[in-house]
């Protein structure tokens, strides 16, 4: 081979090489497995109709790490201790710190003919009673809760009530899960 016959056969390869990195690159993106938009919506079934009460919306990968939520706040709830001699003397107040609200982990996978399969635990808890302060510790808060942990196959797009359950303070609670695959956008559409 002459001189310039491998100088092309270089240029061409360093111009080629960059092409090829393009290709693989392509072929990674289009194997990577689409975000799920998870909703859940939890509420109250009274009369005629269900009174939805709240409605949490996020977002996860297929197949990818659990996604988790934790919306709420903290309960203090106090907590006391006998201090100094004789016992019982002095009581020292502290307190404990409860998540109140909605807890979520869940794992979504992307099976065929357009299922999703949801799995992990949702958890949801609220204040009951009276509130606690630290002149009262007797009277502590009360925190309900509800635990799940589920493992279901959805249809994309379309709600499954994942749960019905007798409220303490009356009626019913419900749980509808929802998940929806958000497939990438085509090249040259989207953002």
């Amino acid at each position: 081979m002459t001189r310039s016959g491998v100088l092309a056969t270089w240029i061409c390869g360093a111009l080629l090489m960059p092409l090829a990195g393009l290709a693989v690159a392509a072929d990674e993106h289009d194997s990577v497995e689409p975000n799920i938009k998870i909703v859940l919506t939890t509420g109250k079934i009274g009369g005629d109709a269900d009174q939805a009460e709240k409605t949490y919306r996020l977002i996860t990968r297929a197949d990818g790490p659990p996604a988790r939520l934790l919306m709420g706040w903290r309960m203090p709830i106090p907590t006391t201790q006998s201090v100094g001699e004789p016992q019982g003397v002095e009581q020292e107040v502290s307190f404990v710190y409860q998540n109140v609200g909605m807890s979520v982990h869940l794992e979504t996978r992307l099976l065929a003919a357009g299922h999703v399969q949801v799995r992990g635990m949702i958890e949801i808890s609220g204040k009951r009673g009276g509130p606690a302060t630290a002149l009262d510790p007797a009277n502590p808060p009360v925190i309900g809760t509800f635990q799940q942990d589920l493992n279901v196959v959805l249809r994309d797009g379309e709600s499954l009530r994942v749960a019905e359950v007798p409220d303490p303070e009356g009626g019913t609670l419900y749980l509808d899960l929802q998940a929806e695959v958000i497939p990438f956008p085509a090249p040259g559409e989207g953002p």
